[in-house]
């Protein structure tokens, strides 16, 4: 009569394993086969990624022991200003890893960015060391510069201003400046010419920023101004839109009043420069920092200054 024989088995995953039994029955090789598993593996170990801009990784899904089923996959590690995404996501035989770097992630590396895949109670995982580089960008020069300058003056009022490229940057720069704080009077005021600089290559391109002010003028001399075209209007009106017998008598009144409204004028404006008359008093001497900004799309160049002494 033949027996019955119970056999248990536990698999160490290693390899195929076999074993031999002797039994009642007589001998028995049994044969333990591993389960279904899967491994990543991704096409580079290593990757770079500059500031505002992505690479890509390929990540690829091998299945064992007769595997065959979809896996989703995840990264997951230090990925502040970093986002990752996969062109197929669950995968069956590879699927592409694209990390792009924001304009603010932090320059530095490498990482380890750690791709996790998962298909039913399986995972398995692998990793990715990532360096972030600076972005392409660019530098606004100048910063330092001063300019000292009389209210009004029109020369000594310009300084130049640099964009330089780094990192490879291309395109349009546009430029603008402020100044700080505000002046009581007649603040000064800031151009940039040209406004906007391109960028094609490695070479830095360069603008003018020149600063206007505005010169104190007094109420006398602007009126005396007006009043020398008027007196000759007057004068030429006495000579020719009056008869002969009465040129005289009327140019010696026209005369007389005019006299009197200089007169009248060098009064007011004796006292004070101007007195109650009023006038311009100008720009406000004092110093004043001038901001020049670049802009490109979503970045902002390095800020320069410069120091405004008006005295």
């Amino acid at each position: 009569v033949l027996g019955t024989d119970t056999l248990t088995a536990s698999y160490t995953p290693d390899s195929n394993s076999s074993l031999t039994y002797n039994g009642a029955s007589g001998t028995s090789q049994v044969t333990v086969n591993p389960p279904p598993s899967f491994t990543l593996s991704p096409s580079t170990s290593t990757l770079t990624v500059a500031q505002g801009s992505s690479n890509t990784d390929t990540i690829t899904v091998t299945g064992a022991n007769g595997f065959a089923g979809n896996v989703t996959l995840s990264a997951s590690g230090p990925l502040s200003g970093i986002t990752a995404s996969f062109g197929t996501n669950p995968a069956t035989g590879s699927s592409a890893l694209t990390l792009t770097a924001a304009s603010t992630a932090t320059v530095g590396g490498p990482v380890t960015v750690t791709i996790t895949g998962t298909s039913g109670s399986l995972t398995a995982s692998t990793t990715i060391a990532l360096t972030v580089t600076a972005g392409p960008t660019f530098g606004v020069g100048g910063g330092g510069s001063t300019i000292s300058v009389e209210p009004g003056a029109t020369t000594g009022n310009a300084v130049p201003i640099s964009v330089t490229p780094s990192n490879g940057f291309t395109g349009t720069v546009s430029l603008t400046c402020s100044i700080t704080p505000a002046a009581a009077s007649d603040p000064p005021t800031c151009t940039l010419t040209p406004s906007s600089v391109a960028i094609t290559g490695t070479a830095a391109q360069s603008s003018t920023l020149t600063i206007v002010t505005t010169a104190a003028t007094s109420a006398k001399s602007e009126i005396k101004g007006l009043l020398w075209p008027i007196a000759g209007t007057a004068l030429a009106l006495l000579g020719f839109g009056v008869p002969r017998r009465k040129r005289n008598w009327l140019a010696t009144i026209g005369a007389f009043a005019l006299v009197v409204a200089f007169g009248a004028i060098g009064c007011g404006g004796g006292n004070g420069g101007g007195g109650g008359g009023g006038g311009n008093a100008g720009t406000t001497p004092g110093t004043y920092t001038v901001t020049v900004t670049g802009t490109s799309g979503t970045l902002t160049g390095t800020l320069g200054t410069v120091t405004l002494t008006v005295q």
